[in-house]
């Protein structure tokens, strides 16, 4: 019954949810190797989850109590794991070995007891016994080796690591630096250490390995490793940014950042404005690239994160990158007279990507009813009344004819001859066979304006001419005998039976080789190249879930051995600052997510692809994946010391 009311005194604490306590009750395997010691020896200790049908429970997340039946777990005679009480994660998969994980100083048979906490504790015990015999003459004796850095050696990274390996397996160890504690953890169930020195001043330094027990005495320690640190200067480490084509761009243009930095750089990362730090492509010896489509307007700085051996150095803004609006329109629109073919030439300019125009004109200026379409910014009106006045505007637009920007203003084209036709004024009126400038006789057009002898190429439209060009040359619209010729494809004049001419005779880029307009095919998009041996930079990490369980996955990667999966709690900057958790053939790796978490909690992941030949190449970005938060030690210690209070409760 007093099982049962320690029970109800977690749940009404908050430190279990009340939806597990009516979970289906399981059982434990527990066991113990060697199952006979010594005093002071210490052995191993596997909790193996099983569910009702007697199979293996993969899904069991419980918190469970250890204890040592008949002797109290404060007691000096006993060390137990994990403070005696353990939370089951899903990364456990069922079973948690505690390697080592126990000692009894004190001869005797004993059952370890392990209890679920959310089951019914009055009907439910599992336990395995252990003879522990007087044998023995002390502590034994353990080892801490240091591997990294080596003795006497000269460090230059700003975060230092330390690698160590104990007999003490998942054990508490603490690493000093000039007899200061530095940093705190546990080995792992190989008695593998890896721990980190940061901020300290450059010159000669000590550090030192203790491993201690859940009192703080000290089991094992390491040889003081003398180490030298001289700090790299980061100031040197970049030297240059170029942006190409150009600092300053319009919307959806594409940029290119070269990064030009020492060659001791590992990696850079860049940052344009608020957007995400995005990984850079090295391309050499200190050149660093990356490729980017600039969609929005606006100014973006440039930031920069080096990375130097794990160390990072950041270049705040490096440079920027203007963006501009597609602002398509028509900023100018002029004309030509060409006043013996009776037409007018127009001529305008535009900004923006405008690739289509329309020339709008007509003889009312608020209703222009004729239009013509033209790819390159100029084309030919012929007028079928030169006395009239027109008005003519033209338009950006798509290859639909839709409007697609601000049109330029509407310019009014003068009459190119008078009504009434007057002699002198250097215009072919009607009635008039030539008009010279002058009431000048004997120049080749009287003063009346008639021809009084054809020479060709005076200039002047004389007797029996077509057109005088002031030449004798064939192939210019006008032959020597002063006889209008054939049109001319290529030579930027409209003429008899043309419908535009851009200056050539190519096909598809608008105006035809026999000056037609046509449409212009969209250049073939390439193919996109094969993916090169152990290329990853297409590749990105993705997540999903099927049923209760969670999965990051990957497209695979040609040539790969095999992949590598790390994980860190906070954001990282360089995958050297991550965790190696897994290892895999396949490209897929199940990750621990705790269904019943009452808050948010998320995890960063990455992966790198190990090649055929060796390299370690990482696949995208870091991956930022919901995982779901597992209660704190506060509230795991708070569960232990209610526990051991009931404990006491009930002794007495």
């Amino acid at each position: 019954m007093k099982k049962f009311f320690f029970a109800a005194i977690l749940l009404t604490t908050g430190l279990i949810q009340s939806t597990q306590v009516f979970a289906e009750t399981k059982s434990f395997e527990v066991t113990v190797s060697p199952d006979t010691i010594t005093v002071w020896e210490f052995a191993d200790l596997t909790i193996t989850a099983i569910d009702e049908n007697g199979n293996r429970d993969q899904s069991f997340v419980n918190e469970v109590y250890m204890e040592v039946d008949g002797l109290d777990v404060f007691s000096d005679d006993i060390e137990l794991p994990s403070l005696w009480f353990y939370k089951f994660k899903a990364s456990d998969q069922w079973e948690k070995p505690f390697s080592k994980g126990f000692t009894i100083k004190k001869a005797g048979t004993y059952e370890i007891v392990v209890n679920d906490l959310l089951s019914d504790i009055s009907n439910i015990t599992w336990s395995a016994t252990v003879k522990v015999n007087e044998e023995g003459s002390g502590p034994a004796v353990w080892t801490i080796e240091v591997s990294s850095p080596v003795a006497n050696s000269e460090i230059a990274d700003e975060k230092i690591q330390v690698v160590a390996n104990t007999s003490l397996l998942n054990n508490q160890i603490i690493l000093y630096v000039d007899d200061e504690k530095t940093d705190e953890r546990l080995s792992d169930q190989n008695g593998d250490i890896t721990m980190f020195i940061s901020w300290i001043e450059p010159g000669e330094h000590n550090l030192l390995l203790n491993a201690v027990d859940l009192w703080g005495t000290v089991l094992a320690s390491s040889e003081v490793i003398p180490f030298t640190y001289t700090p790299v200067d980061h100031g040197s480490l970049f030297v240059g940014l170029e942006i190409l084509p150009s600092n300053t761009v319009i919307e959806w243009d594409k940029v290119t950042i070269k990064i030009t930095t020492a060659d001791v750089v590992d990696s850079v990362t860049v940052k344009i404005g608020d957007g995400e730090a995005l990984p850079t492509s090295k391309t050499g010896k200190g050149v660093f690239t990356k490729e980017l489509l600039m969609e929005s307007a606006w100014v973006y700085s440039v930031d920069l994160w080096l990375s130097v051996n794990g160390t990072i150095t950041t270049q705040e803004d490096a440079d920027t990158i203007t963006v501009n609006k597609d602002e398509k329109k028509i900023i100018t629109l002029v004309y030509e007279p060409v006043l013996q073919q009776d037409k007018v030439w127009l001529n305008w300019t535009f900004a923006g990507r405008v690739e289509y125009f329309k020339m709008m004109y007509g003889m009312n200026k608020n209703n222009l009813d004729l239009s013509l379409t033209s790819t390159i910014p100029s084309g030919t009106i012929l007028l079928t009344d030169p006395t009239k006045t027109r008005y003519a505007q033209v338009f950006p637009t798509d290859k639909d004819g839709t409007v697609v920007g601000d049109p330029s203003p509407v310019v009014t084209i003068n009459p190119l001859r008078d009504p009434d036709p007057v002699c002198g004024n250097r215009i072919i009126e009607e009635g008039e066979a030539c008009d010279d400038g002058n009431t000048v006789n004997s120049d080749g057009c009287s003063a009346l304006c008639i021809i009084e002898t054809a020479v060709c190429g005076n200039r002047r439209i004389e007797l029996g001419e077509e057109c005088d060009d002031g030449n004798t040359l064939d192939g210019d619209g006008c032959n020597p005998a002063c006889k209008i010729e054939s049109a001319v494809c290529g030579n930027r004049r409209i003429e008899l039976g043309e419908e535009c001419d851009d200056g050539n005779v190519l096909d598809n880029d608008g105006c035809s080789s026999v000056c037609k307009i046509q449409e212009v095919k969209a250049a073939p998009v390439p193919e996109p190249e094969p993916i090169q041996e152990c290329e990853t930079a297409w590749i990105v990490l993705n997540t999903k879930t099927v049923g209760d369980k969670h999965y990051l996955f990957w497209a695979p990667v040609n040539n790969a051995k095999n992949y590598l999966v790390y994980r860190q709690e906070n954001r990282p900057w360089s995958i050297s600052q991550m965790s190696l958790v897994w290892e895999t053939s396949d490209p897929i790796f199940e990750y621990p997510f705790d269904p019943a978490a009452q808050v948010d909690q998320y995890a960063w992941y990455a992966v790198e692809a190990v090649c055929d030949d060796g390299q370690k190449v990482q696949l995208g970005d870091f991956e930022k994946v919901k995982v779901g938060p597992e209660q704190t030690l506060l509230l795991i210690l708070l569960s232990v010391m209610m526990l051991w209070g009931f404990r006491m409760m009930k002794m007495s």
